[in-house]
């Protein structure tokens, strides 16, 4: 009879579990690589009274707060615009809607939706005050969620730290299946069953004593 001591010391059930604890190692990691990524659409802003050269400022800054996210695939709105349109994006843009983002983010496949709306109210270009919002559509939830912009253009670094806590960094990401969950426990758990099975019937066979050949009658 084999101790519990004696059975996780021989060598086969070292193997299990060294195959299981690396099988726990790297599945993570090829989990984290097969993830699909979230998948973010910028759409970009509609102005009014917003030089073109100050609205394509803001447009990059945002972009750029998107793409510091690695685990972000990001449409930019050139892409958009080449995937779906000009007149599409425009209509949205100019009217921006929980029911058109929704059908934006159906169409690009996307998780979120950014898009924004702003106006000078310094009426000129000195020194342009923006005013407006810029709107993230969560697909998930169907919901708006939004940043309320109301500073100088010299600025508005202050209202970038504001849409990237508030909107980029509360971005979650999509959630795994219960298989993705639960697979590689119920793997390991199917490795270290049947090592053992594996073990104690092998020990078992091993430990039964052979009939050994039958005698021959002798004869006077």
């Amino acid at each position: 009879m084999h101790t519990r001591n004696q059975i996780f010391q021989s060598a086969p059930i070292k193997i299990v579990i060294a195959c299981s604890i690396l099988f726990m190692e790297v599945t993570p990691a090829r989990a984290d690589e097969q993830r699909a990524p979230l998948r973010a659409a910028f759409l970009g802003f509609h102005c009014d009274g917003v030089s073109p050269e100050i609205q394509n400022r803001i447009q990059i800054r945002v972009l750029g707060l998107l793409y510091q996210q690695r685990s972000i695939q990001v449409l930019s709105p050139s892409e958009v615009v080449q995937q779906l349109g000009p007149e599409r994006i425009n209509a949205v843009l100019a009217q921006q809607s929980t029911d058109s983002m929704r059908s934006i983010a159906v169409a690009l496949n996307a998780d979120y939706v950014f898009a924004g709306h702003l106006r000078n109210l310094g009426g000129d270009t000195v020194r342009t005050v923006l005013e407006g919002q810029i709107i993230r559509y969560d697909r998930k939830t169907n919901s708006v969620r939004y940043v309320n912009i109301l500073r100088y253009y010299d600025e508005f670094e202050l209202a970038a730290v504001d849409i990237q806590r508030d909107l980029i960094m509360t971005m979650q990401p999509v959630e795994e299946t219960f298989v993705q969950k639960y697979l590689p426990l119920v793997v390991v758990g199917a490795i270290v069953v049947g090592g053992l099975i594996f073990l104690v019937t092998s020990k078992a066979g091993s430990s039964t004593p052979g009939n050994g050949p039958a005698s021959l009658p002798t004869t006077n």
